[in-house]
């Protein structure tokens, strides 16, 4: 068990590295404007946030997971590293930041098929002895429809912004590029800040302690 909550750490670390490099080297090549480094800083925290908590989580889900899965866990692992290598896709995108919305929102989509396999194929909840885990499970769930409901909203007013400020003249003075964008990234960290919030002790405390005592 060890050693497999060994491999699924370096295997995160592989994909988190690869999607900063390419963050960085696309964001090198492109006029920096004040919503790109937002959107950068962004990826960069998000990341780290999803990485980490892939970790930590590494730790403990072997002794959640259902006995002899097959076919399912197959599955799993093909979810797995479709939502990593979204990941690392949304980064190449993040010269155009409607595209780079869009990437996001697929990586998104993705992560909740992902989680909801994992909740409902790979992991007995009758293992999680203080029913603690797997509501952490949901509540990243939950945390991703969220995002891509917001993510979403903000793609659709991007690419109908011109037939809006066409229906509703008042929208012409605005600058609804700009004002989309900040509103869909500061719910995103919001969003962001409350997960940490909500989950700090098992984030940041004993993976092991919150397995047996939580």
């Amino acid at each position: 068990m060890r050693e497999q909550s060994f491999v699924s750490q370096q295997v995160t670390l592989i994909f988190l590295s690869m999607a900063l490099i390419a963050a960085l080297a696309e964001f090198q090549k492109i006029p920096k404007h004040s919503l790109h480094w937002i959107a950068f800083f962004y990826f960069v925290a998000n990341n780290i946030r999803y990485f980490y908590g892939d970790m930590r989580w590494a730790e403990l889900d072997t002794d959640l997971r259902k006995d002899n899965p097959g076919v399912e866990r197959a599955v799993d692992v093909h979810f797995y590293v479709l939502t990593r290598l979204l990941v690392v896709l949304q980064a190449l995108q993040i010269y155009d930041l409607q595209r780079f919305l869009w990437m996001l929102a697929a990586a998104q989509f993705v992560g909740a098929i992902y989680l909801l396999i994992s909740i409902k194929l790979i992991y007995d909840a009758a293992k999680d002895q203080n029913q603690t885990l797997m509501k952490i499970q949901w509540d990243w769930f939950w945390f991703n429809i969220v995002e891509l409901g917001t993510t979403l909203t903000g793609c659709f007013v991007l690419m109908l912004r011109q037939d809006l400020a066409q229906m509703f003249p008042s929208l012409a003075s605005v600058d609804l590029y700009s004002w989309t964008l900040g509103i869909v990234f500061l719910i995103l960290f919001l969003i962001h800040l409350f997960d940490w919030t909500m989950h700090q002790e098992f984030l940041f405390g004993s993976p092991r302690k919150n397995l047996n005592q939580a």
